[in-house]
């Protein structure tokens, strides 16, 4: 999973998408969440996360500009899957609009707010997908010193 942020601006860049999960629990179907795709054998987890970026928001992370965030396991009592996040550095000036692949039926709304009104949405609870709540706790924990690092190379 992928936070996309653009430490120029002082924005991140989350989605929104129809979830099947959030259908059976009977809560919003739209949430706000993170990218993020599956692992295939022949990726790497940052391969993943740049692969993703440019299919669900259109946007372009390089290799150099991913920090690693947080690992977890969302339920090791149940599923050995294991999440690894990300924060990508990107220009998300002209980013938003609708994306996904055609072939996965998707269709992936991106949002663009500031790093501050994310962290407060994260504090009043109206982000709840796992993967968006781990990055972004990481994130509002790193933010400042991720941004005097990542603006200090522009």
């Amino acid at each position: 999973a992928v936070l996309p942020y653009d430490p120029t601006r002082d924005e991140v860049l989350l989605i929104r998408q129809v979830l099947a999960g959030n259908i059976a629990a009977h809560v919003p179907n739209h949430p706000l969440q993170v990218i993020a795709g599956m692992v295939e054998w022949n990726e790497s987890e940052q391969g993943v996360a740049i692969r993703e970026a440019e299919e669900e928001a259109g946007i372009t992370i390089a290799p150099e500009d991913l920090r690693w965030a947080q690992s977890f396991m969302p339920s090791p009592g149940g599923c050995s899957e294991r999440i690894i996040t990300f924060v990508g550095r990107a220009d998300l000036t002209n980013a938003g609009g609708i994306h996904g692949l055609a072939e996965e039926h998707e269709d992936i709304r991106v949002e663009v707010v500031s790093a501050q009104e994310a962290i407060r949405m994260l504090d009043d609870g109206e982000i709840e997908a796992g993967p968006a709540v781990v990055v972004l706790s990481w994130f509002a924990r790193h933010h400042e010193k991720l941004r005097a690092e990542w603006t200090s190379k522009d």
